[in-house]
């Protein structure tokens, strides 16, 4: 049974777009199963250009509970721009909307290797420096 099934079954009738369908597919697998995510049923499925979701802010972390860099790997796999935003005490809003490969800025997104490619090239020589590997910027 996929996410997008889970979801149906859960919520008879209900509209999902193609990006709610991408979205579903991403939390489903942030969460082990989308039946973990217990915000599913306050989530408008059906917006073709954003798809806002609110989750536990102290569910997000980057290793001994790493669903923040789950986030941010799945983000570049699925082709979606993730913004966060304060959603009130102890939560945080996701805004997820989908972008191509090619394009300008605004419009998209790289694959998990590209953003790892130009991340070292920006960084590794200030990162070395910083902490002690290298002496010359």
């Amino acid at each position: 049974m996929t996410h997008i099934d889970w979801l149906k079954g859960h919520k008879p009738g209900i509209e999902i777009s193609p990006l709610g369908e991408k979205v579903c597919n991403l939390l489903g697998l942030l969460y082990e199963g989308l039946y973990h995510f217990s915000g599913y049923s306050r989530v408008n499925w059906n917006d073709p250009y954003c798809i806002e979701v609110n989750v536990r802010l102290n569910e997000f972390a980057t290793f001994d509970s790493d669903r923040l860099t789950l986030l941010v790997f799945l983000a570049h796999e699925f082709c979606v721009r993730i913004e966060l935003a304060t959603s009130g005490p102890g939560l945080m809003k996701l805004f997820i909307s989908e972008r191509n490969r090619d394009g300008d800025t605004y419009h998209r997104h790289p694959t998990l290797d590209q953003a790892a490619e130009n991340f070292h090239k920006k960084h590794d020589k200030s990162i070395r420096y910083l902490t002690g590997q290298e002496v010359n910027v």
